[in-house]
Formats: C-alpha cells, structure tokens, sequence
C-alpha cells in the first residue's frame, strides 16, 4: 500500500492503466476527511533497477536491451494514452524475478493536454537510464556523485550540454536494432540472472 502525494491526479492515471509493462493498481482507497489515498499496487519481486545495479553492478548489454524494450513498451502504452510520466530513472523502473520490467512511480505523471510534446522528457529520461545503468553512474555529473535536484539543476543549467542526435519517438526506439533484434532469450536471462 503507498500513500500518494498527489493522489487524486495519481489515483486517477493508475486506476486505468492495463499494460504488461506498467505497474498495476489493484485498488484505490479514498480517505474520508483528509482527501488522501491509499493505493495497492502490484508487487514486483526483483525490486528496483537502482537496487539491482547497487548490488550487481553494471547491466550486460543483453540485460539492458530487454531493459530498454519492456520500459519502451511501457511508455508507448502511456503516450498512446495521452500519459506522460515526467520521471523515468532506474529508481522508478521496477523488475521481477520473471525478467518483467515496469514502468513505476506516477508522483509526477500528468495527463497531455496535446498543445506540445512533453512525451520527450520520457525519452530523454529512459536514455539517460540506459547509460546510467550501463557505466553505473549518472553521465551528466562525475563518476560516483550522486544526483540530486541542486546538483542536477546546477549541471543541467550551467555546464556545457553534450550535443544531442535528432530525438526518436518511443515507437521509433522500440524498432532500433538494439531493441528489435535483441535475442529475446538471452537478454531475458540476463536480465533474470541480475533479478534472481
């Protein structure tokens, strides 16, 4: 059960969202006086990705690739449904021991209103995920420094910003031969191995 801080707008993303790839609200609990909620959600097993990569280290490639897919598959789920999650991180990616990756934590989640593209910060997000887990650190800060929001708002805001690729839709990086032409087994037992 998870106390939410936003719990209307949490509440109401959660209790209609039915992916594979996302985790699943079981039920809502309103209460009475104070306006709060009590949400019961899915358990995941494996824990999540930062857990994982605390005590295993760095993803093997292969691992990562089914990463990469399922939490894909979870943000084309949420785009299609107008869902931006606004906070994709390893701290936020949840796995069980069946190699199942899902897309977690909606404090921030909001619902497009169609008026621009806030759906590139998911991409972004899962990006800087990707890398985070492959070379266990943050990229945009040193090795070992860990993020917060001053140290991330100082490195974002005032130094040099490494040149980006024109950005991809999810849908577009779910065809990416890294994702698409994974060998499904292999990456899933990689994955598990990590889990496990």
């Amino acid at each position: 059960m998870q106390n939410s801080g936003r719990p209307t707008a949490k509440a109401d993303i959660l209790s209609r969202i039915a992916s594979l790839f996302v985790v699943r609200c079981h039920a809502v609990r309103w209460a009475s006086t104070a306006g709060d909620v009590a949400l019961l959600l899915e358990l995941e097993d494996g824990g999540l990705l930062d857990s994982i990569m605390s005590r295993h280290g760095v993803f093997p490639e292969a691992a990562m690739a089914e990463v990469a897919a399922q939490a894909l598959s979870g943000l084309a789920y949420l785009h299609a449904h107008r869902v931006v999650h606004l906070d994709v991180k390893p701290a936020n990616l949840l796995a069980s021991t069946d190699g199942n990756v899902k897309v977690a934590d909606f404090g921030i989640a909001k619902r497009t209103a169609g008026h621009y593209d806030p759906c590139i910060a998911d991409v972004w997000g899962l990006g800087v995920t990707v890398l985070e887990l492959l070379v266990g650190w943050y990229l945009l800060l040193p090795a070992g420094q860990k993020p917060s929001w001053v140290v991330l708002m100082c490195a974002i805001c005032f130094d040099e910003l490494p040149a980006l690729p024109e950005r991809a839709s999810v849908v577009e990086l779910l065809a990416h031969p890294f994702v698409a032409k994974r060998d499904v087994a292999v990456s899933r037992r990689a994955l598990w191995r990590l889990v496990a």
